[in-house]
């Protein structure tokens, strides 16, 4: 009977299975059932590729790429741990892979040719491009020329880029392990080449860089990016705590040019002044929408003079606002959020929702993190209410005010999540 269905319907059923799996008995069905369920079965599987350029993994991209159905489904290549959980062996090894007297990645080297040929030519709508360091329990700081560094990764997508003048629409380089990037890795002259920096300017709109910033060949890289781009409309930096965080914050503060950001995550920022926050929230106040805190550390001001900038400066299109497991002033007071109990009529005046994020501190359950969704008026008002109810805690200070240490669920009005996606 589900055979006979169009294949539109045959999709739309499909949809509903719990269990992704469960495609492939669908495919085994009868051949009218695996045609028509193509669409779904590919997207699902075949939207981000994973690999971790050893040969074996590269053959499987090949056999991907020459694959006249699959290759079009391919949106995404994400370079890092291929398999389920963390192997031992780093990027890359096994394959030959040369270098110039710099130790920088040979763009010309067979598998580079190979991999920029897959992309420009057959993988044509995979144009998301990640790097992570998840291989190995310890990823390798620098390259051989049997392995690869996560850095190495990242200048090898940056080279395929310039070299093909790929029209990429994500870029996002995600470290965990080595947390670092080296310098001694990057080519200066495949970011400065006419057609990457074309292709920068005219196609970037996302933006992802996690790792520990220094102050280095990398950090002009980082911002040259962020600056160039002209249509990017997602940014996101996660700086592990890094002291270059504050000068690279700066930075943006003054450049002459900056893109129209919708989206903004700021991760892991230590130690930089609510001045300098605001002023960098500020080059961005006539475009966006969603802005998400996450750990990040005031050296000097307070959160609340943040949400009061963010009240008062004209931030009309936000849309949605997120803070958590942030901290005030240089004894790392913990910054912890009471809206609706200090409030108790908020969700009434609000149009829009509050989330609320508990976590266990100091022996008790306390809301550490808050989101809400709304526009207009009821932005105005959340933003109103984050200003003059948020309190700080300190590990050997005075005791929390009391009605902000209820259980989860307590918060009134608004839903209990375990994390903010």
């Amino acid at each position: 009977m589900l055979n006979t269905l169009i294949t539109e319907l045959v999709e739309h059923i499909i949809r509903f299975l719990d269990d992704k799996h469960d495609l492939f008995s669908v495919r085994l069905v009868c051949r009218q059932l695996r045609q028509k369920s193509l669409g779904t079965f590919a997207t699902t599987w075949f939207h981000t590729v994973e690999s971790d350029l050893s040969p074996l993994s590269l053959h499987r991209l090949e056999n991907i790429a020459r694959h006249e159905q699959l290759r079009v489904f391919v949106q995404k290549l994400r370079i890092g741990n291929c398999g389920k959980a963390p192997q031992e062996r780093p990027l890359g090894q096994g394959g030959h892979w040369t270098r110039t007297n710099s130790g920088c990645l040979d763009s010309s080297s067979p598998i580079a040719v190979a991999l920029h040929h897959w992309l420009a030519t057959r993988l044509i709508h995979c144009r998301e491009f990640e790097v992570t360091d998840s291989c190995g329990q310890f990823p390798e700081m620098d390259g051989t020329d049997t392995s690869l560094s996560p850095t190495d990764a990242a200048q090898l997508l940056l080279a395929i880029w310039a070299g093909g003048c790929l029209p990429v629409r994500s870029f996002r380089i995600h470290l965990i392990r080595c947390g670092i990037m080296n310098s001694s890795q990057i080519s200066l002259e495949t970011l400065n080449s006419g057609p990457f920096r074309e292709s920068l300017a005219s196609h970037l709109q996302d933006l992802e860089f996690s790792w520990d910033l220094r102050q280095d060949a990398w950090f002009e890289a980082a911002f040259d990016l962020v600056t160039t781009a002209k249509h990017l409309k997602t940014l996101c930096l996660n700086w592990y705590i890094s002291k270059a965080a504050q000068q690279f914050i700066s930075r943006l503060c003054k450049a002459q040019n900056v893109p129209a950001l919708t989206n903004l995550k700021l991760g892991a920022l230590n130690v930089i002044s609510q001045t300098t926050l605001s002023n960098m929230l500020f080059r961005f106040h006539g475009s966006l929408t969603s802005l998400h805190f996450f750990h990040v550390h005031l050296a000097s001001g307070t959160w609340s003079a943040v949400f009061r900038h963010l009240r008062q400066d004209g931030f009309s299109h936000l849309e949605c606002i997120t803070a958590s497991n942030c901290f005030e002033d240089p004894k790392r007071g913990r910054v912890l959020f009471c809206p609706l109990r200090g409030r108790p009529n908020m969700a009434q005046k609000c149009d829009g929702a509050f989330e609320f994020m508990a976590a266990g501190y100091l022996g008790k359950s306390r809301v550490q993190g808050v989101r809400y969704r709304g526009t207009g008026i009821g932005m105005q008002l959340a933003l109103e209410a984050l200003e003059e109810t948020n309190y700080i805690l300190y590990r050997n200070g005075p005791p929390s005010p009391g009605c902000p240490d209820e259980k989860p669920g307590r918060e009134g009005l608004g839903n209990m999540v375990m994390n903010f996606i």
